[in-house]
């Protein structure tokens, strides 16, 4: 995917409409949202928490990481063995990698029902980034305190695997790479969730 290549336009007659990136691919609708910067994707959420009136948000490190793994912490969403097939990675395609349809992979979904944690796009995590990680209180799962949110200063985690990751490290459920607020780049895109 080049950089600066508008990916749409409009027709004669006013209306948006999708045309070819720098490498000459046309993006699908039905794509995950990419090249969100995390100001972007807490953007987003807020909005649509005002709009819904349901706090929507950014999901915590291990709120994240609870969704993908279940509580017995398998190495990817779907257990411990990873076929290339089953989750959008770079080796799963035959030939360049692009990202995929969100349902396009049935198997890479999380014993909670939730899809493309193992592949297509990387996702934000709202609390800052720890080398120790996100500390557990009392055996629970908390969600991001309201100070490390209001941080604008601290990189953050980014939780998943990517269309153009390496299988062995970006699909396992315990990957936990960085980056900071304003990167935006293809293989990350946001995921946002709320507590009923």
């Amino acid at each position: 995917m080049g950089e600066g290549a508008t990916v749409y336009g409009r027709d004669a007659a006013g209306r948006f409409e999708l045309r070819p990136d720098a490498d000459g691919d046309v993006w699908d609708p039905e794509w995950p949202v990419m090249l969100v910067d995390w100001f972007g994707a807490t953007a987003y959420a807020a909005w649509l928490a005002e709009t819904t009136g349901r706090p929507w948000r950014l999901l915590g490190e291990l709120e994240w990481e609870k969704a993908a793994r279940g509580v017995d912490g398998r190495h990817y969403p779907w257990g411990d063995f990873l076929d290339p097939s089953w989750a959008c990675i770079r080796t799963s395609h035959p030939d360049r990698p692009l990202p995929s349809v969100v349902d396009s992979y049935p198997l890479d979904v999380s014993v909670y029902g939730v899809r493309g944690f193992g592949g297509n796009v990387q996702d934000w995590c709202a609390d800052v980034f720890r080398r120790e990680g996100t500390p557990v209180e009392g055996g629970r799962v908390p969600p991001p305190s309201r100070q490390e949110v209001a941080d604008l200063t601290s990189a953050r985690c980014i939780r998943g695997g990517s269309w153009n990751g390496v299988a062995t490290h970006n699909a396992q459920s315990a990957s936990r790479p960085r980056s900071t607020l304003g990167n935006r780049v293809g293989y990350l895109g946001v995921r946002i969730a709320f507590r009923p």
